[in-house]
Order: C-alpha cells, then sequence, then structure tokens
C-alpha cells in the first residue's frame, strides 16, 4: 500500500513538473510573439521615417529645381533688357549721328532732338507694354 502512496506521488509530481514544463513552454513562447511584434512594429515605423524622409527629400529637390529655374528666367530677362536697351542707346547714337550729319549738311533745324525722339519712343514703348502682357502663363 505504501508502494502504491509512492507511486502515486510521484505520478503527481511528474505531471506537476510536466505542467510547468509546459507553462514555462507557454510562456517563453507568448514572450517570442511579443518580440516578435516588437521587431515588426520597429521595423514598420522605420519604412514609414523612411518614406518620410524621401519624400521630404523629394519635395526639397523640386524646391531646389524650381528656385533654379526661377534664378535662370530672373537672369535671362535681365540679359533680354540689358539686350534692348543696348539696342535702344545704339539707335539713339545713329539717330544723333544722322540728324548731325543731315544737320551739318543742311544747315535745318527743324528736325526734333534727340530728346524728342527718346521720349517719344519711350512713350509708345510705355503704351506697348500697357496694352500686351509682358509675361505669358503657359
Amino acid at each position: 500500500e505504501r508502494e502504491k502512496e509512492r507511486e502515486k506521488e510521484r505520478e503527481r509530481r511528474e505531471q506537476l513538473e510536466t505542467e510547468k514544463a509546459r507553462d514555462r513552454d507557454r510562456e517563453r513562447e507568448r514572450e517570442q510573439e511579443r518580440e516578435r511584434q516588437r521587431e515588426e512594429e520597429a521595423r514598420r515605423q522605420r519604412e514609414e521615417e523612411r518614406a518620410r524622409d524621401d519624400q521630404r527629400a523629394r519635395k526639397r529637390r523640386q524646391w531646389e529645381e524650381d528656385r533654379e529655374k526661377l534664378r535662370q528666367d530672373a537672369k535671362r530677362e535681365r540679359e533680354r533688357e540689358q539686350a534692348e536697351q543696348e539696342r535702344r542707346a545704339e539707335e539713339r547714337r545713329r539717330r544723333m549721328e544722322s540728324l548731325s550729319h543731315f544737320r551739318r549738311n543742311s544747315g535745318d533745324a527743324g528736325t526734333p532732338s534727340p530728346a524728342t525722339e527718346d521720349r517719344d519712343h519711350d512713350r509708345d514703348r510705355d503704351a506697348r507694354d500697357y496694352n500686351e502682357p509682358r509675361h505669358s502663363h503657359r
């Protein structure tokens, strides 16, 4: 009878040990699952951050490209205006030369002065600029 009791006690201890081992295994599996979820969340956050960084970099590149285009447009506009001023100055110089040549040869004082011609030219140019848009938007 004692032997039977010892056997039952030993079986109970074995069953208890088996249950404890099963509990430890389940806890270890739960901890591994939690760790896997933490790693997955960290990976997802890194991907989101990388996507935000890529988007910022794209916006920055676009901003820099737009800024450079504006700079080039402004430079072209300045160059165009300078060329226009040089052309007008050359026209004035030629008019003055031809006028002085004409006056020397004819003695006529009734022709308009270069200043009057410049004023009229400027008035006509201003009227043209007022009536026609300077920049067209495509």
